[in-house]
């Protein structure tokens, strides 16, 4: 029943004409900044769901950026917040939508906590409850993974069943490994944290001793270099390596990714819902539910995987020579 509602009322909403949104405001703050991968797919797709509807005279789409991925400080946090704050107060938005963790960490539930402006989050990791959501004035989609269902498909192709962790160092990476443990029951070998490119390579050699799988979870770190890293992971990786993020596919063997594009495309479809009359409370916090699989044939090659010549018939492949 509840995704019955969802659905009318997002149809209703985007096959709205640009009239009914004559004079609003909508505003997007990003806990993150718009050259990391996962920040631009979301930017990119609440434009696509609300260009249609912008007009000189009809809605108006405006973006804040914390760049909290770069600058990890909890001042530095504070601060930015206060300055969304200080945006939102200029601007008098209709409706705010928030990505990631640390817009609704240092912003939204210290300020706006079942406040009459309403708010759309997305990309929040597992657990909204910890923010005190949901909120009268709020609703938002949930980010989840699937390295449960990745981690038994790596299974297949492991010596052991010792499992292990690199990531980057931040908020929402932490959040990550401790949700994917408590939710999925996931018994990590080895979890690593990583803070520059140099501490990730050596941290990436000295798994493949200590672990028979490999999770590898996002890369905005200081010093990263796409090529680099591509070819580093080639020369190096003795173990299934896997991922759930679509722009970490070829430093990966196996990946089952969650998208950006479906977080952003919701969180404006909700807006314009809101901005069409709704509460935020009538539309209920949801989760993603879309995912990709992909294999990377160039790393399988390398550790000597075959894969199912079915399976490579129904997942993306990269990678081939």
């Amino acid at each position: 029943m509840k995704l019955l509602l969802i659905i009318l009322l997002f149809t209703t909403a985007v096959n709205s004409s640009a009239n009914e949104y004559a004079n609003k405001k909508v505003l997007h703050i990003d806990s993150y900044h718009s050259g990391y991968p996962w920040s631009k797919g979301i930017q990119q797709s609440i434009k696509i769901i609300l260009e249609p509807y912008i007009t000189d005279d009809g809605l108006s789409l405006h973006t804040f950026e914390m760049n909290t991925k770069r600058n990890k400080s909890e001042q530095f946090k504070i601060m930015m917040a206060n300055k969304a704050r200080q945006l939102i107060e200029k601007l008098k938005p209709d409706v705010v939508i928030v990505s990631d963790d640390n817009a609704s960490k240092y912003l939204v539930e210290p300020f706006y906590k079942n406040d009459s402006l309403p708010f759309v989050f997305c990309g929040l990791n597992w657990d909204a409850s910890i923010y005190g959501y949901p909120y009268k004035n709020i609703t938002g989609m949930i980010e989840v993974d699937l390295s449960h269902t990745l981690i038994k498909r790596m299974a297949r192709y492991a010596k052991g069943n010792r499992v292990g962790v690199l990531s980057a160092d931040t908020l929402s990476t932490r959040k990550n490994v401790k949700y994917q443990q408590s939710v999925h029951k996931t018994q990590y070998h080895k979890i690593y944290y990583a803070s520059n490119f140099e501490q990730w390579k050596t941290t990436y050699q000295r798994l493949q001793t200590e672990v028979d799988m490999l999770l590898l979870i996002n890369h905005p770190l200081e010093g990263w270099d796409d090529d680099l890293a591509e070819q580093f992971v080639l020369e190096e990786t003795r173990i299934i390596t896997g991922n759930v993020i679509d722009w970490m596919t070829k430093f990966a063997v196996y990946s089952i990714t969650k998208s950006a594009e479906e977080q952003g495309k919701w969180a404006a479809k909700a807006a314009l819902t809101i901005l069409k009359g709704y509460s935020p409370s009538s539309l209920p916090i949801v989760k993603n539910r879309t995912g990709e699989i992909y294999i990377n044939l160039k790393l399988a090659k390398r550790l000597g995987i075959e894969f199912n010549s079915e399976l490579l018939k129904v997942v993306n492949v990269i990678g081939q020579e």
